[in-house]
């Protein structure tokens, strides 16, 4: 599976590590696994270490996923996502700004750290 998860060692947030290609089918799998993670953790801040994987979703897709499927599969838009991207890609942008536009709490970062800093600031 191209899905990893774990808690960091703070308990603050989620890490997942995606690698390959992200399809409809994989952002469906990423959602539904990290949001039952969050139920059965408590812990709803998630940091997506995408440096080795790319978006290959249309421009449809990613916003059918943003404004519709994400609803639908019971994504919760309190859900604070932080999505590491390597400086070179940005096959993850399109996705990132319907996010946010649609109401997701969700932020691309390059550094580890500041994805870090963001995700520890005011987490419970």
């Amino acid at each position: 599976m191209p899905i990893e998860l774990s808690l960091v060692d703070s308990g603050k947030y989620q890490y997942v590590r995606v690698s390959g290609l992200i399809t409809p089918e994989i952002s469906h799998q990423i959602a539904l696994s990290t949001e039952a993670f969050a139920d059965e953790t408590g812990v709803k801040s998630v940091l997506f270490d995408l440096r080795d994987s790319r978006n290959v979703s249309s421009v449809a897709e990613n916003y059918d996923l943003a404004y519709k499927e994400l609803e639908e599969l019971g994504i919760k838009r309190s859900t604070k996502a932080a999505l590491l991207l390597s400086p070179d890609d940005c096959s993850h942008d399109f996705v990132v700004i319907a996010l946010r536009n649609a109401g997701y709490n969700a932020r691309k970062f390059i550094d580890v750290a500041k994805a870090e800093e963001w995700l520890e600031a005011d987490a419970a």
